[in-house]
């Protein structure tokens, strides 16, 4: 809302000054610096009786648009035109019921109608976006619209398209800037496109201009913000066409994920989508460091991370001793390292200190030394 209060006067809705609608001033805003368009076939022409806007198929017969080009206006007047020049050839189908977003403000957040046909479109509807913008800023957005091309231009009703980038994102808006290209009066309502995973998205419908057409900033009013009140109104007022029975056309709105897309932007994330990346209602559920619980498939993040090896222990120290000195050698008993042959010789008697006589002819010696010392005494007493 930080922006709105600037620019009540400045609804770049897709309404005509002749246009009937609700009390705050409609005005048509077109393509500025935008080219001549044949393409997107869902974006329409909504003649408003009297004024004029932009919408976008969006279900085989719904159309979405801006609440402040519908307020006031009887559902007789409506009609729209798939085509690229509304006063060219082209098809005209008349609306048999619409509704404002209950929730919505004209020209403001939430700034959403849906008109219902009297039989399907032409063409494929292009689903609308169901994921919260403010994780896709700076993304490339393609605008298509029917209005004038400048500030004071009276060239509406010819398809034209440009692009743009998001910028900002608030409860109920979006916000685009206005370079290389932007709104003016008589784009209200029309798509702001957006392409994720390959698959393409109403972003938002066109609602304001914060200032003259090309300067400042364009709002839209956001599809993701309402998804529930489209979602319902879809399942009450869509008699034609396609189903989410898997019949070879991608509806959004769906109560499950249709077959026909199950990795789209359906607001589901579940296993009939074979790659889990390329879904966005899938974020989270890949390898990305962050668990998540609601996987359909086990996220590999929620497992408990693996046990930290045991920390190395260091050696138990070896004791050294008092002080820290070597440890002695254990003292040995010197019996036990001297041979049998010694330890007999050591248990004989000592004859005489210092002389260790053991053997048999050592006896003999001492007899003779003795007999010899007495004969030597004998003959000197004579």
């Amino acid at each position: 809302m930080k922006k709105l209060a600037a620019v009540l006067g400045l609804i770049a809705a897709g309404c005509g000054p002749e246009f009937i609608g609700d009390q705050v001033g409609q005005v048509d805003s077109e393509i500025v610096n935008g080219t001549k368009y044949t393409g997107h076939p869902a974006a329409v022409y909504v003649d408003l009786g009297g004024g004029s806007c932009t919408g976008t198929l969006i279900s085989p017969s719904i159309v979405l648009t801006a609440k402040h080009c519908t307020v006031g206006v009887s559902v007789k007047f409506i009609s729209v035109m798939f085509g690229n020049d509304a006063y060219g050839p082209g098809t005209w189908v008349k609306a048999v019921h619409y509704e404002n977003n209950p929730k919505g403000y004209s020209g403001g957040p939430g700034d959403l109608a849906l008109i219902t046909l009297t039989s399907p479109g032409p063409t494929n509807p292009i689903p609308v976006n169901k994921i919260d913008p403010n994780g896709l800023m700076g993304i490339q957005v393609h605008i298509v619209g029917f209005g004038v091309t400048s500030e004071y231009g009276s060239d509406s009703g010819v398809k034209r398209h440009g692009w743009t980038s998001l910028v900002d994102v608030e409860p109920g808006l979006v916000y685009t800037s206005v370079k290389p290209s932007s709104t003016c009066y008589g784009d209200s309502g029309g798509p702001n496109f957006i392409t994720v995973n390959g698959v393409e998205y109403v972003l938002a419908a066109t609602s304001f201009g914060t200032s003259a057409c090309g300067s400042g900033l364009d709002a839209s009013a956001r599809t993701d913000d309402a998804i529930a009140w489209i979602e319902k109104y879809v399942s009450l007022h869509e008699k034609f066409g396609w189903t989410c029975q898997g019949d070879g056309h991608c509806v959004s709105g769906c109560g499950a994920p249709d077959p026909d897309c199950p990795c789209a932007s359906d607001g589901f994330c579940t296993a009939s989508c074979s790659d889990l990346k390329t879904d966005i209602d899938c974020k989270g559920c890949e390898t990305d460091g962050i668990c998540r619980k609601d996987c359909p498939v086990k996220d590999v993040d929620c497992d408990p991370p693996p046990p930290h090896p045991p920390t190395p222990q260091p050696p138990p120290p070896i004791d050294e001793g008092v002080g820290g000195s070597t440890p002695e050698t254990p003292v040995v008993d010197p019996e036990e390292k001297i041979g049998p042959e010694v330890e007999k010789r050591s248990q004989r008697p000592l004859l005489w200190v210092g002389c260790n006589i053991g053997s048999r002819g050592d006896t003999q010696y001492v007899w003779i030394l003795v007999l010899s010392m007495m004969l030597i005494r004998h003959l000197k007493r004579r």
